[in-house]
């Protein structure tokens, strides 16, 4: 399914996501280059957000640059299809093979990206017009860093989140989406 039309299919949980779907879809009516991280002022990335099957830990990543555990994820780079880019960086960024379930469209967010330096050349501010999947998988699997984007990876237990998430807006996000899971969970979704 393309971008646009996982959007409109989307059904938002709460006012915040239906203003989130609404803005985005008119962004991607008014933005013809927004796949591409040329388009500089926002343009879309894919995230999943790694479980255990218990839904007890998640797997999580030490982002080099904002030096803090955090979800895996990507720009789309011109790639139409969001649950390709985030079940792809998710295996690049932790080193997992098997992804064992995953869930639907689970939110839009906007997401701001401060000013910062990559690969030795500077990135203005911008904004990631964000999608977000729950991923399924085997705590026992071999997992491994990408040294160009990560300096750890680890499940890390649920209720220790606080002690590893130094971005404290991001860490709001997150319990919204393990919420959001265990909510899938009893409705027999994921």
């Amino acid at each position: 399914m393309n971008v646009k039309d996982e959007i409109i299919a989307y059904i938002p949980y709460d006012e915040r996501q239906r203003q989130n779907k609404e803005k985005i879809l008119k962004m991607i009516e008014e933005n013809d280059r927004i796949l591409y991280r040329d388009s500089l002022e926002y343009h879309f990335s894919s995230s999943g957000f790694i479980m255990d099957e218990t839904l007890e830990y998640c797997l999580m990543i030490y982002h080099n640059i904002y030096k803090s555990f955090a979800w895996t994820g990507g720009h789309n780079d011109g790639e139409d299809d969001m649950l390709k880019v985030a079940v792809r960086e998710a295996q690049e960024e932790t080193g997992i093979s098997k992804i064992l379930k995953v869930s639907s469209l689970l939110r839009l967010d906007i997401l701001p990206v401060e000013a910062h330096i990559k690969n030795g050349k500077p990135v203005k501010e911008h904004y990631h017009i964000n999608g977000t999947y729950i991923l399924i998988a085997d705590r026992n699997e071999a997992i491994r860093i990408k040294p160009d984007e990560n300096s750890d990876v680890k499940w890390i237990k649920i209720a220790d989140l606080d002690d590893c998430i130094q971005e404290k807006d991001m860490l709001v996000l997150y319990k919204e989406i393990i919420d959001q899971a265990h909510m899938m969970r009893r409705r027999g979704m994921i």
